[in-house]
Parts: C-alpha cells; structure tokens; sequence
C-alpha cells in the first residue's frame, strides 16, 4: 500500500504548508538548524518574518547549548534531532496548521533527571508592531503589519499570538532600540531580565524607539526531564486582525491525533487517500505524481498562486474529485483581466465536470476577459494578439520588439481558445445558439488568420509577426507549437511539427522543450543572457510552464494527424518528467522554475522550488493512463511508455468511476464496475452525459 506521506520523505527540504495559505517556505532559509521557525513563514499571501524560536535554559538563566544531528522532512512535518549538553537528547518536530498555526513540539529524554527551561521567543521591526497592541492573555498577542513585499503600503494587520500550549510559567514583552537580531539568545533583552529561574512575567509596549527598533516578546516553560522523558509544545498563531477577512476555520481544527505532529500527517495522509491511486513501474513517474498533489496542496491560496498558473491548477485538480476547488481556482483569477489560457483550462473543466451552473456563473468574467483581449491587445482588429509589454521573453522574439509591438503565438492561442468556450457557452447561457456566434466569427478570424500570418510554408513553422505590417519574426522558440494543440493545424501542417519539435539539434534535447531553438545563436542552456545569468531567462532554458504546453500539443497531434508521433511523444514525456529529479536521485523529485535542458540541471540558484506552473499530473492521466472525456466520449487510450504496468484507480469523470489498469500493452478498463479490455494503440471510448 503506498503512503505518499513516506514516499516522499528526504533530508534536504524544509517546506511546510497547511492549504490554506499559511505556509513556511523561505526561498534561502538561514536557520533550519535553529529550533522553531526564525526564517519567514506566509500567512494569506503575505510574509511574516521571523516568527520564533526556542532557547533552552538551566536554573540560573545560562543557555544550553542545541546541536542538530538529523533532519528529516515530509509533507507533514519536519523533524529534527537534537544533542544538547548534560547528556539530554531532543526531537522538534515542525508542523504548520490551517489558521495560520505554525508549531513546534519537543520530546526530551535524559541519562539522569535534570530541570530544564524552555523560552519560545520572537524579535520584531518595532515599525511594523502596533503600539500600545501587545498583552497577555494566556499568549503574548501583538498586531503586526504582514506585507507582501518591502514595499507593500497598504500591508495586512495581523494578530500574534505566541503561546506555551498547556500554560506559561512566565512571559515578557518589551520594545528595545537597536536592529533584529539574528536568532540569539544573549542578544536579547530577556537574558538580564531572567530572575528566580523565571521571566518578570510583564508587557511593556508603549515606549518609543527612535530608531526603530525591535519588538520583543517571549513565554517560558520550565521542564522536568525524567528518564522516561519530557514533552513542550510551542506554538505562534498569525491571522488577520479584521475577523471578516479570516478564511473559515476547518473542520479538521476541532480535531486532535494526540500530537499537533499527529494532526498534521492525519491531514495530509486523508489528502492522499482521497486522491486517485496511482502506482507504476516507471518509479519516477510514479513519484512524480504523488509530489504534484503535493506542490498543489502546498501552493493552494499561496503567493506563488496568480494567473498565470491558475489555469494550469485547475487543469490538474479536475482529476483530484474536488471540483469545487478546480473551478474556484478559476473564477478568483478570473475576475482580473489578463492573456492567461482561460479558455483551455474551462474547457478541461468543462470536459470532466461539466457544470451549467459554473458555466452561467463565470461568464460574465469570460465575456470581459474576452473584450479585454480585443481592446487591449488587438487595437487593429487584425484577429491577432499582442505579447505583453512585461513579457519575459520579449526581446527574443524581434529585434526591435522593445520599440514596437508583436502579434505574439500564445496570446493569439489563448484568445482563440477563449472565443472557443464563449461559443459553446454562449447558448447555455441565453438558451439561444445564435448568442455563440459572435465569438464564432472571432474564433474563426482568429484561426484563418493565423493559418494566412504566421504560418512560415518555407520555413514550415509557426511564428510571431509585427503588429503593423504583419511580417513574421521566425524566431523559433518553444511556443511556436501551441497551434497543434487546437483544430488551427491541419495535415498540411504536421511536416513542420516534425521536422522542428523532434530534431534533437533545435528542440528534442536530452530533457526537453528548451524555450529557444539549441540552433540560436542567442541559445544559452545556462540561462546566461547578455554576458549575465538571468534569473528569468527564456533563451533556452526549459520551461516546465511551456514545455507542458508543448507536449500537449505533440500528444494530440499523435492521436488526431500523426499516429507516428505516439512513441516521440511518450519519450518527450518520460524525459521531462526525469528532468525533475536532482540529479537523477529518484527521493529528490522536484519543481523549480526552469531547467538546463541539456543536463536537466534546475535553477535552484533562484530559491524556488515546488513551483506549480505546468499540469504534470494532467499529462500523466491524460498520455501514461490515456484517460480523457468531451461532450461526446470518455476516451482511455495511453501512449506507448513501454511500462511493466501502470494502474490508477477512483478517477471521476463526467459522472463515472474509472479504473484503468496497463499491463505491457493490455488495458483493463473499469468504468462504474463494468470491466472492458483493450491494448495500447487502440482507443477505448465510452459514452458519458453532456452538461446539464
């Protein structure tokens, strides 16, 4: 029996995320040694930094010095061992909690019987402390300004509270000239302040600090370390000070697994469980889906959530059985206008949750998204779309495209496949087909058009062209295939597909699709661009964002023009998902921004690892199962991976219940308890309800 929980444990990661926004994921955290949480945590899209940590004490107020032997981490928790002196050893275990609730839990045990003293404490800018808000009250609370950024003006008011969960022997706050200091003891104000083995058990919050300042506040617990050991528990609280704008409590909070660490892997292990099994000979596939459900479970309502990878969120979470939260994923970043891939990813939802309701709600949304993208990114009317001012990647795709404006290839996609759902959601709507047949007339210009411009016959590639005089750019970068995943191709087209996207000297590489041809001269597999390394760069690196895009694209080509493009696009896929994997070590599966496409090397220099940008899990049920569903059919039918077996089970599609088990090339295919059999090459296709 699979436990994610395990599978995914390793030593060399310190994320930790509740679901719900309250995360602590420090891009380049200093002090994962140091007990508690000092590095910066999240908390509803917004930083927080420090939080707080743990000292330990004898009688007499002398630290105790605490020395890491190990650290382990899973999704649930991190778990650190510690030495200390006077033969004691100890166990922290770090978990976050919805609510805003990070935790830390110790366990003592000792060769003899000694009295220890534990203070949990934070140091605070002053500036960002309310003052005159600090008070005990079974806690130290204070209100603190939690910002989105340095320079965020107008940051969230928080309530901390930072507590002994079982009582405090003594507590004190008190503001103090001088700058934060790093996470040491003597650094802090309490060490003079220490009395009969006790903190003056005072708040002292109205004095001014000229300087600035720090805030700092801390509880104490004294403990009495037995042989059969000891237990503390630490915890800080941060949630918006305005009740109104706290998420609602969940209803796993009212419950407790003995420990907060128990409460925590309980949460995450009924995650796993109400997720589709998935199991497979390919071990890296197989830990590779279980991880993505992971960084979707960690990111959820998170920073790195906005929408650009919305849509690519609610593309996976369709599988997940919760589609409340895949098509709320959508409507919140809809309501902000921008060139986002709305439409394929309503369609996705669309295609396994149908919804008229949902349909209704948003549509209104699409319809300005859609008039956004006209007014804005196609002033001409000329059926093509602008690529975005702040596009990374801009100045690659023209030599002049900082001094004019280019109709750009994925713009041009997301907007055609917008025009796409609003024609088909037009008349659920109105109950009127006739009301689809505006956005008909601009799907249509769209495609014609793009089949006339930036269609390259010599050259057989898509391609950019200049906003005023329509001339193509034939720049070959990796987005130049987004037409093979719509009906905008035709056979004429699937040459140019060829001979580009599985030439190992422009885009097939060893851990593919780099962002720009390996034929550029402008190509970089480093990431170095103008004598530099870039932290963004699109001149070559792979983009998991993108490439996802382009595999789709592949993959339908092999099952609607190019059946010899099934076995290509299997192997693209397994090499994708192996870049994912530091150094090919099958425990360090990862996520990060992009990748050296010729040595699978990640940018971890960026500090950003469970990125969610592109839908793994998407691919892996849609071409390593082959499971996928429209109006008129649920299709199973995988690509030639070659897998000893392959075996997912509880995915709900339209209404159904699907099993699919791959054994070389035999499918067995469960679907509501009746059993089918097929072989791989052969779709099996069933019939499913349309939307009601």
């Amino acid at each position: 029996m699979i436990d994610p929980v395990e599978q995914l444990a390793r030593d060399d990661k310190w994320q930790l995320g509740a679901g719900d926004g309250t995360l602590f994921a420090p891009a380049f955290p200093r002090w994962l040694d140091v007990p508690g949480f000092w590095d910066s945590a999240t908390v509803l899209r917004r930083s927080v930094a420090p939080l707080f940590t743990i000292t330990a004490l004898d009688d007499d107020g002398r630290e105790i010095a605490v020395r890491v032997t190990a650290r382990r981490w899973t999704p649930s928790e991190l778990t650190l061992q510690y030495r200390l002196g006077q033969g004691i050893t100890a166990t922290e275990v770090r978990t976050v909690h919805p609510g805003g609730i990070f935790v830390s839990e110790w366990r003592f045990a000792a060769y003899r019987p000694e009295r220890i003293h534990l203070v949990a404490w934070t140091a605070q800018r002053a500036s960002r402390v309310e003052r005159g808000s600090a008070k005990w009250t079974g806690a130290l609370q204070f209100v603190v300004a939690a910002k989105l950024d340095e320079d965020d003006k107008s940051p969230l008011r928080a309530r901390a509270e930072l507590a002994c969960v079982g009582g405090a022997v003594s507590w004190s706050a008190m503001r103090s000239e001088g700058k934060v200091p790093e996470p040491a003891w003597r650094l802090t104000p309490f060490v003079e302040q220490w009395r009969a083995a006790a903190l003056p058990r005072v708040v002292r919050d109205d004095a001014d600090t000229p300087d600035g300042g720090t805030f700092f506040a801390a509880v104490h617990r004294t403990l009495e370390v037995e042989y059969a050991g000891a237990s503390a528990t630490f915890a800080m609280r941060v949630v918006p000070e305005d009740e109104s704008a706290r998420p609602p409590e969940p209803a796993a909070q009212t419950t407790r697994q003995g420990t907060f660490g128990g409460t925590s892997r309980k949460r995450w292990a009924d995650y796993f469980a109400a997720l589709p099994r998935f199991r497979c000979s390919d071990p890296y596939i197989e830990s590779m889906y279980w991880y993505r459900w992971y960084v979707l479970r960690v990111n959820a309502n998170g920073p790195a959530v906005n929408a650009s990878n919305a849509g690519s969120a609610a593309r996976e979470l369709r599988w997940s059985g919760d589609e409340v939260r895949a098509r709320e994923t959508v409507k919140e970043f809809l309501r902000k206008p921008s060139a986002a891939d709305w439409g394929t990813a309503l369609r996705a939802l669309d295609e396994v949750w149908p919804d008229a309701q949902f349909v209704r709600d948003v549509y209104p949304l699409v319809v300005a998204a859609a008039e956004w993208l006209a007014a804005e990114r196609d002033r001409e009317g000329s059926g093509l779309y602008d690529l975005a001012r702040d596009n990374p990647s801009l100045e690659l795709r023209a030599p002049n495209a900082r001094s004019t404006r280019i109709k750009g290839i994925e713009p041009t996609v997301y907007a055609y496949s917008l025009f796409r759902w609003l024609e088909r959601a037009a008349p659920i709507v109105s109950g009127s087909e006739a009301d689809g047949a505006r956005w008909q007339t601009m799907a249509d210009k769209t495609r014609k058009v793009m089949r006339e411009k930036m269609w390259n016959k010599s050259a057989a590639l898509f391609t950019d062209v200049e906003a005023k005089k329509l001339t193509q750019t034939n720049v070959k970068h990796a987005r130049c295939f987004m037409p093979y995943a719509t009906d905008i191709v035709t056979d004429a087209h699937v040459a140019g597909l060829e001979k580009h996207l599985l030439d190992p000297a422009s885009f097939f590489t060893a851990f593919p699709v780099p962002s720009l041809s390996v034929d550029d001269p402008r190509f970089s597999a480093e990431g170095d661009w103008k004598s530099r390394r870039a932290a963004e760069p699109w001149n070559g690196r792979t983009r998991p964002e993108a490439a996802a895009e382009v595999l789709d694209a592949l993959a339908h080509m092999a099952r609607t023009h190019a059946p010899q493009l099934r076995e290509p696009a299997a192997v693209m896929l397994r090499r994708f998902i192996r870049m994912m994997f530091h150094d090919g070590e099958l425990h360090r599966v990862n996520s990060h921004e992009h990748y050296n496409p010729l040595t699978g090397h990640a940018s971890v220099y960026r500090g950003a690892d469970d990125v969610q940008h592109a839908w793994i899990n998407d691919l892996i049920i849609r071409h390593v199962i082959g499971i996928d569903a429209n109006d008129a059919a649920m299709t199973i039918d995988p690509l030639p991976f070659g897998l000893e077996y392959a075996e997912i089970t509880g995915v709900r599609v339209r209404g159904k219940t699907v099993d699919v088990l791959i054994e070389g090339t035999s499918i067995t295919a469960t679907v509501n308890g009746e059993i089918s059999s097929g072989t791989i090459g052969s779709p099996m296709v069933f019939a499913t309800p349309s939307a009601g």
